[in-house]
């Protein structure tokens, strides 16, 4: 979204439970079908984020954006991204936004796209947390502080999905 707002193009976003719950599989299968639903909601661009979960390296992303070019008159200009290892591994970019909002300090991990097993990395550090309840809302006011610069420096799978994003939505 900041990506976007960086770029003065405002969105206001359709969380469907369709895309969701969706696995990068099935929504390379459906691709067509999510951006025709969307449509009529009256989506205009489409931004999907999936795990790689130890896939080889770009099959998933591959899948999708060749998924995307079998239809030429697809209905919603589209923005695939695939977080190495997950997303959480975007989170670990940033120590100084993760320990801001669950206010607790944090060493600086390894690279955060050769941590193993990010989500267990994350809930290790949920654990030290005085907050109770790890949830959504806690995930995203942490991606809402974080320092884009250190997602692009230290995540190229994020960079790449954002390099998308100004490529194929803002030339829109």
């Amino acid at each position: 979204m900041r990506t976007l707002e960086q770029q003065n193009i405002y969105v206001d976003p359709i969380a469907d439970e369709m895309i969701l719950f969706s696995d990068h599989s099935r929504f390379a299968r459906y691709v067509k079908i999510y951006s025709e639903v969307l449509k009529k909601r009256g989506a205009e661009f489409l931004v999907a984020v999936f795990d790689n979960d130890g896939a080889p390296h770009d099959e998933r992303l591959n899948r999708i954006k060749d998924s995307i070019k079998k239809y030429p008159n697809i209905q919603v200009v589209t923005a695939p991204g695939v977080a190495v290892e997950e997303v959480e591994a975007w989170l670990l970019a940033d120590v100084v936004a993760v320990g801001k909002i669950l206010s607790i300090s944090i060493n600086e991990p390894p690279s955060p796209e050769t941590i193993e097993d990010p989500k267990e990395y994350l809930d290790k550090i949920f654990a030290s947390s005085p907050k109770l309840v790890k949830d959504l809302d806690l995930y995203s006011d942490i991606a809402g502080e974080l320092n884009k610069n250190n997602l692009l420096t230290k995540c190229k799978s994020f960079k790449r999905f954002h390099d998308e994003i100004l490529q194929i939505i803002c030339k829109k």
